[in-house]
């Protein structure tokens, strides 16, 4: 194999100054070796100009830069007026080939021409031609332009030598500087890991990664990124799958740079799970709770909320929802036990159900509680979805003829934080389902027909909250 003419040089021999940390290579090429590495803000002097890359001389060490990343400061004095550069020669191609990513086809070989449509990750064009660093294609009757570099083509063509550091052509990249990687857009109950790069003059500001307009957290920033020559702009970012979903969830990306600016990329993720749900029955064992008198026989709490903790148990299996007990006959158990036991299980929400108590017989219904906060969490919205649970749950009881009485945090309610809400790391919810002082509540929770109608409608709430 010959080796390809190189494009044919622009003499520069202007002053250049470097916007990242950039390699200096032997040749134009990502597979020259690196001669040095030429600190961010270094002055160069450009002593010509070859496709995408520059060569330079930087303290006495001549060699070849990625143009793209380099600000040229001094323009030459014998140019005032410049020509528009000859394009490269075709290469016909006439190959088959696939995009590598979602990669936009445009009007012509650059970003600055208008882009025709998108053509999706994996792709299939022909390829009539190869021009520098671009690719004339025909994508299902549509003819333009596309990127080489993330092409991946059947039959090999020769490489034009015009530079493999361009970046990433697709939708999800804004001013050639900013990338979103979700490594693959179907999950089956794991986590998701969101990375990607941002590679701004200005420095970056923050990274918040947010799932179906739910704020999850900041990414973490200045990881080192092979595929750029600035090594420090990769972020990244881990959505715990009991954070997701089942089925599709808007992923959203909001960048900010250190000068304020703001760049938002989108995406989406599908997962396939089954949520988990733990059903804790309050009480148990030597703890019985509050108590009381019903027909001149005493109840205690702790009878009634294993009752519904094992009917809502059955009603959330027979709807495909994995639901796990934490007593499932009267025993003790620990409150740090129990929050074990849905940490360990890594399930989506946790449900603990009580019976609340009054010194007289006067007031009823049904409230929901909810952390006021977390000792850890799994996202930074977790306490806002646990509202948004309790909401939901608090209507099954309404429906079932309870009074409404407000929801609230814990601790304007209990006068302290509940430490089932406030040790479990995912969504978390306490309900206060009537009042066992109260004969009328109390009449309620001791009808087995009202009890089995009230766990299904408690399930019915939670499915249709995991959108089941």
């Amino acid at each position: 194999e010959k080796p390809e003419t190189p494009p044919a040089e622009t003499p520069s021999n202007g002053n250049g100054e470097t916007l990242y940390n950039l390699n200096l290579r032997r040749g134009a090429g990502t597979s020259h070796g690196i001669l040095l590495t030429i600190p961010k803000g270094g002055k160069v002097e450009v002593l010509s100009t070859s496709g995408s890359w520059s060569k330079v001389n930087y303290k006495g060490t001549v060699g070849f830069v990625s143009s793209q990343y380099l600000k040229v400061t001094e323009k030459p004095a014998d140019k005032p007026v410049e020509k528009p550069e000859t394009p490269p020669v075709d290469s016909p191609s006439n190959s088959e080939g696939e995009t590598l990513y979602n990669l936009n086809l445009r009007k012509g070989a650059g970003t600055n021409y208008g882009i025709l449509l998108t053509i999706p990750k994996g792709g299939k064009v022909e390829v009539l031609s190869t021009s520098g660093s671009w690719s004339k294609v025909n994508y299902k009757g549509t003819v333009g332009f596309v990127s080489s570099q993330y092409l991946k083509v059947a039959q090999e063509t020769p490489d034009s030598g015009a530079g493999g550091d361009e970046v990433i052509e697709t939708p999800e990249h804004l001013d050639g500087k900013l990338k979103l990687d979700v490594l693959k857009n179907s999950y089956n109950n794991e986590n998701v890991t969101v990375t990607g790069y941002a590679a701004f003059s200005s420095g970056l500001r923050t990274v918040n990664i947010f799932l179906n307009n739910r704020l999850q957290g900041s990414a973490k920033l200045n990881l080192n990124r092979k595929d750029l020559e600035n090594s420090k702009s990769g972020f990244s970012y881990t959505i715990p799958s009991n954070s997701v979903f089942p089925g599709n969830n808007a992923l959203r990306v909001e960048i900010y740079e250190t000068n304020g600016k703001k760049h938002i990329l989108d995406s989406t993720i599908k997962m396939t799970k089954t949520p988990t749900i733990v059903v804790d029955a309050g009480h148990g064992g030597s703890d019985s709770g509050a108590s009381g008198y019903l027909n001149g026989n005493k109840i205690m709490e702790k009878t009634y909320t294993l009752d519904i903790a094992l009917l809502l148990d059955q009603e959330l299996k027979s709807r495909g929802i994995n639901s796990i007990l934490t007593r499932s006959s009267d025993v003790y158990v620990g409150l740090s036990q129990r929050a074990n036991v849905a940490n360990n299980a890594k399930a989506d929400l946790l449900v603990s159900i009580h019976h609340d108590y009054s010194s007289g017989p006067g007031p009823n219904g049904a409230f929901v509680m909810y952390p006021s906060y977390k000792n850890n969490s799994v996202s930074m919205s977790t306490i806002s979805e646990s509202i948004e649970v309790s909401n939901k749950l608090k209507q099954s009881f309404l429906d079932l003829g309870f009074a409404n009485r407000r929801n609230g945090p814990d601790t304007s309610i209990s006068g302290k934080s509940l430490a089932v809400l406030r040790q479990t790391e995912m969504r978390s919810v306490l309900a206060e389902i009537g009042f066992i002082s109260n004969p009328s509540d109390a009449a309620k929770l001791n009808d087995k027909v009202l009890q089995k109608a009230l766990a299904k409608r408690m399930a019915e709430q939670l499915a249709s909250y995991f959108g089941m």
